[in-house]
């Protein structure tokens, strides 16, 4: 068996040693290297942000062991559905936030999915996007606590990030 193979993507002849196994290919490895597999899946995930959010949010909610009833798929719909809602703007701040960091923004313009309690699933009604600053400075508190920290911040001492 060769040591080498060749990536259906970038046509390179590369190490096995460069490729994920794939056991159910016949040779074992996968078609792409793992320099084309990785880009593969960062533009997948750029232009399928609300799948991989719900992803995401389902191993949150099954981390802190809350019961959900939606699949992944159904929360997707309900996050796309969402974000037309509430538009690109932060809940608590109205800061303009993008859905993914990709095309050469921050990762703190990018938007993140909060729930309002969370203490209670991700659905409809608890949850919100939020940009970075306030998503950080919110932590795990509710909805409430956050809204008084934001005025506080804002209105007292004058802090507008």
């Amino acid at each position: 068996m060769s040591e080498t193979k060749r990536c259906s993507r970038c046509k390179e002849e590369k190490s096995r040693t460069e490729f994920h196994l794939d056991r159910s290919r016949p040779d074992g490895f996968a078609f792409y290297c793992r320099t084309c597999a990785n880009a593969h899946t960062r533009e997948w995930y750029s232009e399928h942000p609300f799948p991989y959010l719900a992803r995401r949010a389902v191993a949150r909610m099954k981390k802190r062991r809350i019961l959900f009833d939606n699949s992944p798929k159904e929360l997707a719909a309900t996050l796309e559905f969402l974000w037309d809602c509430q538009g690109s703007e932060c809940d608590l701040c109205g800061t303009e936030i993008a859905l993914s960091s990709s095309e050469g923004r921050s990762a703190a313009d990018a938007a993140h999915l909060d729930a309002t309690d969370p203490r209670r699933p991700y659905e409809l009604g608890n949850m919100r996007f939020l940009c970075a600053p306030c998503n950080n400075s919110k932590g795990d508190s509710t909805l409430e606590a956050a809204q008084r920290l934001y005025h506080y911040l804002r209105e007292e001492v004058g802090i507008d990030h």
